[in-house]
């Protein structure tokens, strides 16, 4: 049983690297793993979201005006300076 609950975690992560590298692992270079390193994908510090990314999305929708099966004719940008 432990086999099985392991090899489904080496297949997600397997997956995982092959969709962020756009190609399977047998194609992707280990001399080359860093080629994107002038724009590194994964800069700065890290953060697991232990109760998934959904609190992170009702923290940005707080104080918007959200309406569902509305067709949206427009929107509005605002600009704010944060320095």
């Amino acid at each position: 049983m432990l086999f099985q609950l392991e090899n489904r975690l080496l297949q997600f992560h397997i997956g995982n690297l092959e969709f962020s590298c756009a190609a399977p692992l047998s194609k992707v270079s280990a001399m080359a793993w860093d080629q994107n390193e002038i724009y590194p994908q994964f800069f700065g510090d890290h953060t697991l979201l232990t109760h998934g990314f959904g609190v992170l999305l009702k923290a940005l929708a707080d104080g918007l005006n959200i309406e569902y099966k509305a067709e949206v004719s427009g929107f509005l940008v605002y600009r704010v300076d944060r320095r």
